[in-house]
């Protein structure tokens, strides 16, 4: 452009040229920075966006300083240099967080029926030419209308820009921090329809001066805004950056016409500015209530898109409800979407752990008895393939609240992206290890290492090679994680507050399409998941302890251990849970076996003390492949983190503190647990009838029929929650044996036009009051562990799982739903 010297050439280099290289670098930008951020993308998005505001206050100061010095070539060259150096610093810390697509298509076609994407691109096409109208024309109505000097009036656009660069972080910090993006947009909206129609009333320089100030940050608001609110409309994160692009692309064409209808208006109007003006005001007022129509009405949405999630997506959408999925991950697996850190696979064998639908199994092949997280994460794939997920799901929406409205008898619920949705019922599946616990040791902030979570795992795995690595925890996690990081630091030191009665898991690898049982056996296994206590396929052997002599009992014990999976936990004697003199008996062997494994005596102790430390099976069984083998290497050192130990006091900036010495480490890996079972449930700012919040509900204990509804919280289910079978049942098997009760009464409900189904309180009470006799009755409630909620400071003391296992939960359901749904107000 510096050596044009015809309008064509300007045309062709400005406006052709600069126009596409700005499009194919704005939008990748715009679509990296959004994959990166969930609860603070609007304010990342604007601070983007701000470099737009800051050339035009930059650009126009340099040409002004140099045009007439150097001359027009060589001011055009400084500006190609501007631009040179600060797309350098881009593009060499520029990041993308997902690997780019393979294939796909250039567009997304699904983007075309999604009608709030679609108004929201058509509102923002509205309000770009009156938002650009104003950029053109600011400074010729100041010297048309006002008599301002021209060299002044140049100063205008200057100011539009500048005061747009905090309207552009400012709108979007109180977006990500207070009351969301779409609201805080419909307040700039409204805010800028105001100010273009005051613009013909300005009759003053001084006046004007505020008037574009004001315009400026109404303006800056809304160009920061737009982009995070397009972008939020994206239900998959992997294509974000392709609705971005198609929004984009059509919000180009309209921002170019935004000064040549003002002119031709003006020109038609001799001169008169109150027919463009009109114009601007009229199609921002336009624009603003198409992007105001965003609510989403439904009959059901559905949160967590882990194994009780897509179930119940399935089976409504099959039948013809209107239905979404929220899920706060960018992908489907729930919990294995989440937990990929070294070691994590699941405990329960295979075909146990998967859906029971023949259009799933009978095209799917396992690599391993008890699958990775990664090939979960591959099941997960080929399940929302099979059943066409993706179209009703929206990925990285965290659910902030839900609110139930009296008068409509619907649940209003916002995620963090500020999308909102309406529906006559909520369903949530949140899950057991939603929300993680990390204790509150003192100087934990202060820590200079790498600090680490398991559900919170970093997608790229971080280089441990040679590193001092702790590891807080031996629940399953730990014990998983342990095992791997044993193979690669430099020193592991574990710190362990009770010892894990891990049994053995025999693993075992399959060559495709061989599978541990043949296809035509899979039917019948996992059509009879619900008669075993636990859904397995395996059940408690129905005679007592001491029933069997020593030699028949060690026979028993060493066919349940060979199994290598739950069975000397879940198939053992019937009483092992519930009397204490069979469940001393089963820990001894437990204890036997796994002192053999171990060499030095002073671990032995702590791993498996002679003296049973609890209830054996009363705290989470995890299955290990190696575990107690690391304690006999030189580079794993165990610390005794019991009361009675050596307790961890404080974290240092270099070390983990105890009550006898300082371990210095590089890394803290916090396998502290979670907020089990509840803990999903009340971060969601949930309110029922009269605005009751379901944490208020829940402070002194949580308060459930069937575990899987509550008084006061009308339309609203969930599954795999508190007292329910949850920890002791398959996951696949609650999800689909909860999922077709719910789906059930949903349905009763729409059949016979009822709108509201609700929980009677003295139901609930009989449920809670059931569900501390099962637990009374067995040795679980004498064990302090998440099932009982003591795992979390705070937390009230009580049994969070029903413990009378799957197939009398199964009856009770049969029975409730033939006596019309027995315990609920159906109205």
């Amino acid at each position: 452009m510096s050596v044009a010297h015809s309008y064509w050439q300007l045309l062709l280099t400005q406006g052709l040229c600069t126009g596409v290289g700005a499009g194919i670098f704005f939008v990748p930008i715009m679509g990296v920075c959004a994959t990166y951020f969930a609860k603070k993308k609007a304010m990342a998005l604007g601070m983007v966006t701000s470099g737009t505001a800051m050339g035009g206050v930059i650009y126009p100061l340099v040409v002004r300083q140099l045009l007439g010095k150097v001359g027009f070539g060589w001011t055009v060259r400084v500006l190609g240099l501007l631009n040179v150096v600060s797309l350098t610093f881009c593009i060499a810390f520029m990041r993308p967080r997902l690997p780019p697509r393979k294939t796909g298509p250039l567009v997304d076609w699904a983007a075309f029926k999604d009608a709030p994407y679609c108004l929201q691109v058509l509102g923002t096409c509205c309000m770009m030419p009156p938002v650009y109208c104003v950029f053109y024309y600011v400074a010729s109505y100041a010297r048309d209308e006002l008599g301002m000097p021209y060299t002044e009036s140049l100063n205008l656009v200057i100011i539009l820009n500048g005061v747009g660069l905090p309207a552009r972080v400012l709108p979007g910090f109180i977006a990500d921090r207070f009351i969301g993006v779409l609201n805080v947009q419909a307040i700039a909206l409204v805010f800028n329809v105001v100010m273009l129609w005051t613009w013909l009333s300005v009759n003053s320089i001084a006046g004007y001066y505020v008037w574009v100030v004001f315009y400026g940050l109404g303006a800056g608001a809304f160009q920061s805004l737009f982009p995070s609110v397009i972008g939020a409309y994206s239900p998959d994160i992997t294509k974000t950056g392709t609705r971005l692009g198609m929004a984009f692309t059509v919000i180009g064409f309209s921002a170019l016409v935004g000064g040549p209808i003002s002119g031709a208006l003006l020109q038609v109007a001799d001169g008169d500015y109150t027919v463009p003006i009109c114009w601007a005001a009229s199609s921002m007022m336009v624009g603003t209530t198409f992007t105001m129509t965003h609510e989403h009405e439904l009959d059901a949405v559905i949160v967590g898109a882990g194994f009780g999630g897509i179930y119940q997506l399935k089976k409504l959408r099959d039948a013809g409800y209107k239905v979404k999925l929220l899920e706060s991950g960018s992908n489907y697996g729930g919990v294995w979407y989440w937990n990929r850190y070294p070691g994590a696979r699941v405990d329960s064998a295979i075909p146990h752990y998967e859906f029971s639908d023949p259009v799933l199994w009978k095209n799917w092949s396992w690599s391993e008895r008890f699958p990775s997280s990664a090939e979960l994460r591959k099941y997960f794939a080929h399940v929302a393939l099979r059943w066409d997920l993706r179209k009703d799901t929206v990925f990285d929406c965290f659910v902030e609240k839900a609110i139930w409205d009296e008068g409509e008898k619907r649940w209003q619920v916002t995620t963090a992206t500020s999308l909102e949705y309406t529906a006559k019922f909520l369903l949530l599946n949140t899950g057991f290890a939603a929300k993680r616990h990390i204790p509150k040791w003192e100087g934990i902030d202060a820590f200079k290492g790498v600090f680490l979570h398991p559900s919170r795992w970093p997608h790229e795995e971080p280089d441990l090679r040679g590193k001092r690595i702790a590891v807080i925890g031996t629940g399953s996690t730990g014990v998983q994680l342990a095992t791997e990081l044993a193979k690669v630091a430099g020193h592991l030191t574990i710190f362990q507050r009770t010892p894990n009665m891990a049994l053995p898991m025999k693993q075992d690898r399959y060559d495709p399409p061989v599978q541990a049982l043949p296809r035509d056996q899979y039917p019948d296994l996992l059509a009879h998941r619900k008669d075993s206590f636990s859904g397995f396929s395996f059940n408690f052997i129905p005679r007592s302890t001491f029933a069997d002599t020593p030699e028949q009992r060690r026979e028993v014990y060493e066919s349940l251990w060979a199994q290598g999976d739950f069975q000397f936990w879940l198939a053992t004697y019937v009483d092992m849970l519930f009397d204490p003199r069979a469940n001393e008996e089963a820990y001894n062997f437990w204890c036997r076996k796994t002192r053999t494994r171990i060499q030095d005596e002073r671990v032995k102790e702590i791993l498996a003390p002679l003296k049973p430390p609890h209830a054996f099976g009363c705290k989470r069984i995890s299955l290990e492949k190696g575990y107690f083998e690391i304690f006999n290497q030189e580079n794993v050192t165990l610390v005794d983190a019991s009361k009675d130990g050596s307790p961890i006091l404080s974290i240092t900036a270099t070390s983990v503190k105890t009550k006898k010495r300082e371990y210095e480490v590089d890394v803290i890996v916090c396998a502290t647990g979670y907020d089990a079972v509840t803990g999903g449930l009340t971060q969601i700012d949930i309110r029922g009838r009269g605005g009751l919040s379901l944490k208020d509900a829940w402070k002194d204990g949580a308060k459930t029929y069937l575990g899987m509804a509550s008084h006061g919280f009308p339309n609203m289910f969930f599954t795999y929650g508190p007292q329910a079978p949850t920890a002791f049942c398959n996951g696949p098997t609650c999800a689909e044996l909860q999922g077709d009760w719910i789906f059930n009464i949903i349905d009763h409900a729409q059949e016979h036009r009822l709108a509201v189904a609700e929980v009677l309180e003295q139901a609930q009470q009989e449920w809670k009051e059931l569900i501390w006799k099962l637990a009374n009755a067995s040795l679980l409630s004498s064990v302090d562990s998440w099932y009982m909620g003591t795992n979390v400071p705070g937390k009230p003391r009580e049994p969070l799982i029903y413990l009378g296992g799957v197939p009398t939960y199964y009856k009770t359901l049969e029975e409730v739903a033939e006596k019309g749904y027995e315990g609920f107000a159906l109205v």
